[in-house]
């Protein structure tokens, strides 16, 4: 899927003309993840070039798909992802609140809806309400550790970066920054 360089390099056009045939190549095979996982990557193309419409039109279609369970992970991460890389990219924090993990997803997919949703609170001000998923993404993080040390490390990241935003919302400046940092060198530490 060559939209996985484009995405890293920021070419949006080249990704968004990738995803387009991937997804139609997918379907044609009848291979519901690799279309579902080409949609995701749609997405996030269509939203960093801020267009917001097309990216809107991709989220439902996704949700539609009900042949795989949420715990098969294309599945699962594409139709948890989106919603929220359409809320966060957009800044639509009251649109975090309303994210749910679907059900059945695997720890690893569900840390993304609780991390978007701490974060989500945090930034429109109320970080209290950020608890319950904070202590979700604990939970997903042990969960993983048992299992999984790659998964358990990006959930840890992302723990780290909601805590940091929760207490940034606080006023607890250095400790924010210091969570951040500490969540951005342990991501520049694994592939």
């Amino acid at each position: 899927m060559p939209s996985h360089i484009f995405t890293r390099l920021g070419l949006w056009e080249d990704s968004i003309a990738s995803n387009l045939a991937a997804r139609r190549a997918a379907q044609e095979e009848g291979d519901v993840g690799e279309a579902l996982h080409a949609m995701d990557y749609l997405t996030y193309a269509y939203l960093q070039l801020g267009r917001f419409a097309e990216a809107e039109a991709i989220v439902p279609e996704a949700a539609r798909t009900t042949s795989l369970p949420a715990a098969d992970f294309k599945f699962g991460y594409a139709v948890n992802a989106m919603p929220v890389r359409l809320a966060m990219e957009r800044a639509d924090w009251s649109a975090t609140a309303a994210l749910q993990p679907r059900a059945g997803s695997t720890p690893q997919v569900a840390a993304i809806v609780h991390w978007a949703r701490s974060v989500g609170y945090a930034r429109e001000g109320n970080p209290k309400k950020a608890a319950y998923d904070l202590a979700q993404l604990a939970q997903c993080r042990d969960t993983l550790q048992a299992t999984n040390e790659y998964w358990a490390t990006q959930t840890s990241i992302l723990e780290q970066q909601a805590r940091a935003w929760v207490a940034f919302a606080e006023g607890r400046r250095e400790q924010a920054i210091a969570l951040m940092r500490a969540a951005a060198d342990t991501e520049d530490a694994v592939e």
